[in-house]
């Protein structure tokens, strides 16, 4: 119990903003995750006050959740921190999910390097192949730029782990 307060004691004094961009805010009654019980669209602005996570969204209008329904929520965000994909569609694909990044071109692929969203590389591959798969398990939760370079093209594209 003291932990719950101790915690709701610290989040009342953060303030989360998202620049201009939006996000999708799930709220989990769980720890385990599962299904949310509430989504909140479009949201610019959190912000955690007397046992209250307000949500604003980019129309300003305000949702508000109490803390103590939420073991925790996640984030989806539109746009993240202006980085933005150099991803045309011309040859060179990348997706990801949970333990994952999947690389395809439509030539060799000569290089693919990894990014902290703090420009530190974490990963580097030099393939020589039209597919690769790079494990993340070793990767913590955010948002990684991957860097993809053929003979002819070089994409940089953000993904979220």
């Amino acid at each position: 119990m003291k932990k719950i307060k101790l915690l709701a004691s610290v989040l009342s004094m953060i303030v989360c903003a998202f620049s201009a961009q939006a996000a999708t805010v799930y709220c989990y009654a769980s720890i385990d995750g599962g299904t949310p019980f509430q989504t909140l669209e479009n949201v610019r602005k959190l912000t955690f006050d007397n046992g209250k996570m307000k949500a604003t969204a980019v129309d300003n209008a305000m949702t508000e959740v109490d803390l103590s329904d939420i073991a925790c929520f996640s984030l989806a965000p539109f746009g993240t921190s202006g980085i933005e994909n150099t991803f045309d569609g011309n040859g060179i694909r990348v997706s990801n999910n949970d333990v994952n990044i999947f690389v395809s071109a439509d030539n060799e692929i000569s290089r693919v390097e990894v990014y902290s969203i703090n420009g530190v590389k974490v990963m580097e591959t030099r393939p020589m192949t039209p597919t690769v798969t790079l494990a993340t398990d070793g990767l913590t939760d955010g948002v990684y730029i991957v860097k993809v370079a053929t003979c002819d093209e070089e994409v940089i594209q953000k993904v979220i782990k």
